[in-house]
């Protein structure tokens, strides 16, 4: 048994100083280049390293560099659209001791990104189209015989930020703290991003997984699942949307919740200000199903609020037709209460347009 321990023991170290001899010849400046030429085959973009370059044995095995900048797009604010202090690029262990590299993973320590849309609707993360995304796989053979296999895998932040320059709206917004994970294979792949970060002064944990950034930076329907968890409010969504800029607004369907115990406070935290009309309430709780689109509109929810101490229900199915934005008018099926107090039904029609007196009828 001492003499099967002892050799055991032997292998192990015998392996751990032929991980340790490999790593310290790994071709550095290629597996950098490598991801570089991805980078930009994939957006269009040059990726830069500016400071020292190295092996990395912990907490991935793979190359370390220092100075990492993403460049911007030519109109947008500042040179680069993501710079970080470090990133480590991870490799699999055994393609590499047959010749080849494949990253599996990035980290990125005290990135900044920086995302901004112009007056016509132009987004900086809009790649360019020239670029077309590649397969993620294999693409040709270097130079030295290794073939370049590479994914985008796994990516992870570490003490990032994020900056949003809104516009068209003339607003910015700033998320900070973050530490999350990104995995995404490629831009055709499904997004999914699992993380935490400040905003307004309360931490927020996020799920998120996306059908496939390409339709949404297209304008596309994108299969969405959200979850958000903080102590102003929790809210959920799943289903599709297509984003406003491609459509006369947003297009959405599918199910959601919302569930905040002072709605105020947490209109305030999302969006600044408040309503006035949620100022008193309390205990907030909606979830139903809802689709939207410019020419229906579908809705049917449940929940309840409390006012004074007494508890408010409603229940509401609302439907309209091709002219419900304009016209604001739908068809209203409501039960309300409030505790012992009071309960209120209505079934009928309900019309609200701009420069129009509202019409009831039911």
């Amino acid at each position: 048994m001492r003499r099967l321990l002892k050799i055991l023991g032997v292998l192990v170290v015998l392996i751990l100083v032929a991980i340790i001899g490999l790593v310290m010849f790994l071709p550095t400046g290629q597996i950098v280049q490598l991801a570089a030429d991805q980078v930009k085959a994939q957006t269009g973009r040059d990726l830069q390293i500016s400071g020292d370059v190295s092996p990395s044995f912990y907490p991935v095995l793979g190359v370390e560099a220092e100075g990492i900048t993403l460049s911007n797009a030519d109109w947008a604010d500042g040179e680069n659209m993501v710079s970080a202090s470090s990133a480590k690029i991870g490799v699999k262990l055994m393609p590499l001791i047959s010749g080849s590299i494949q990253v599996t993973e990035v980290r990125l320590v005290d990135p900044a990104i920086l995302l901004q849309v112009r007056e016509d609707g132009t987004a900086n993360w809009e790649f360019d189209a020239a670029a077309a995304p590649q397969d993620a796989g294999t693409t040709a053979a270097g130079e030295e015989g290794f073939v370049k296999e590479l994914s985008f895998g796994e990516t992870s932040i570490e003490n990032g930020s994020v900056r949003f320059v809104d516009g068209p709206n003339g607003a910015t917004y700033e998320l900070t703290e973050i530490n999350a994970t990104i995995a995404l294979s490629a831009l055709d792949k499904p997004l999914v991003v699992d993380g935490e970060a400040i905003w307004n002064g309360e931490k927020a944990e996020l799920d998120l997984t996306l059908g496939t950034i390409a339709t949404l930076t297209a304008g596309a329907e994108t299969e969405v699942d959200l979850s958000l968890a903080s102590a102003p409010v929790s809210l959920s969504f799943k289903g599709a949307l297509i984003p406003p800029a491609d459509a006369a607004q947003i297009e959405a369907g599918g199910v959601f919740s919302v569930d905040a115990a002072d709605p105020a406070a947490a209109m305030t935290w999302a969006l600044g200000e408040a309503d006035p009309a949620l100022i008193g309430l309390s205990n907030l709780a909606i979830a139903g199903d809802i689709a939207v689109d410019a020419t229906a509109l579908a809705v049917d929810v449940k929940g309840g609020v409390t006012r004074g101490g007494q508890d408010a229900t409603v229940a509401l199915v609302a439907s309209g037709g091709d002219s419900w934005a304009t016209a604001r008018a739908f068809t209203v099926d409501l039960a309300a209460g409030l505790g012992d107090l009071a309960s209120v039904t209505f079934k009928g029609d309900v019309a609200a347009p701009d420069g129009a007196q509202p019409t009831v009828k039911g």
